[in-house]
């Protein structure tokens, strides 16, 4: 009997040839919840799916052979929560019990599928596989100016942490000034299709630099506030930019 399962964002259902229709009965299955990736487990009555939550289901459907081709007719599904893994966008089924999943937001990992829960979960780590990305924002720490290092913040919801990268990084210095107590840095385009420019805020000004090779100039530009700390300021289209401050924008 042909059927065809479908998953949707918080619901699983499948429909069967002579039209009737099964649904997944589940607490499982939030309003918050998302169903976002699924793969099969080698019999095809097996299926894994992820949540936006990282949480892995084991969907499993029941039913009947009929006759001596071995055909199944669908009775029932089930629904059972495995464990957590990072949040994935990918899931490959192995063998002998072991997938792959395909992160965006945090580390990929290798996973085992236990038959008996192990400390309320049956998924085992085999493997786990560093996904720095995506990184919203990062900055250089300078020890004693020779153990530099590079924090990012990387990932996102749940998957979200905090990296710091000590090797594999090239970090070139092409120009330096000292400045002190600085309160927020922005990079800006002004007429030049990269960042060229970088405003600085303090506590009672805010001062502008021009990048150019390897040297840093300062300037001043009409129209832009140079007598209070900038709290934002950013390209926006045409060649403009946008500053804001405590009292203007």
């Amino acid at each position: 009997e042909f059927s065809c399962i479908v998953i949707g964002r918080n619901s699983i259902g499948i429909w069967k040839e002579n039209g009737q229709r099964l649904n997944v009965e589940s607490p499982l299955l939030e309003e918050t919840t998302s169903l976002i990736s699924y793969c099969p487990i080698e019999d095809d009555r097996r299926y894994l799916i992820s949540d936006d939550r990282g949480r892995l289901y084991a969907l499993i459907l029941e039913g009947n052979t009929q006759d001596e081709n071995s055909t199944i007719t669908i009775t029932d599904m089930k629904l059972n929560l495995l464990g957590e893994t990072s949040i994935s966008q990918y899931i490959v089924y192995l063998d002998n019990n072991v997938a792959f999943i395909g992160s965006y937001f945090g580390d990929s990992q290798l996973i085992r599928l236990l038959s008996e829960p192990q400390n309320g979960s049956q998924l085992q780590m085999l493997e786990s596989y560093t996904n720095l990305g995506p990184i919203l924002d990062m900055c250089l720490i300078d020890l004693l100016r020779h153990d530099r290092q590079l924090v990012t913040c990387s990932g996102n919801s749940k998957d979200s942490s905090l990296r710091f990268i000590r090797t594999g990084i090239g970090i070139h210095e092409h120009a330096s000034i000292d400045l002190r107590n600085i309160k927020g840095i922005w990079a800006l385009k002004i007429d030049n299709q990269f960042d060229n420019h970088l405003v600085v805020a303090f506590f009672d000004q805010t001062r502008l630099f021009h990048l150019q090779n390897d040297e840093i100039e300062e300037i001043e530009l009409p129209a832009f506030d140079f007598q209070h700390q900038t709290l934002c300021c950013t390209n926006v289209t045409s060649n403009q930019y946008i500053q804001v401050n405590f009292y203007f924008i």
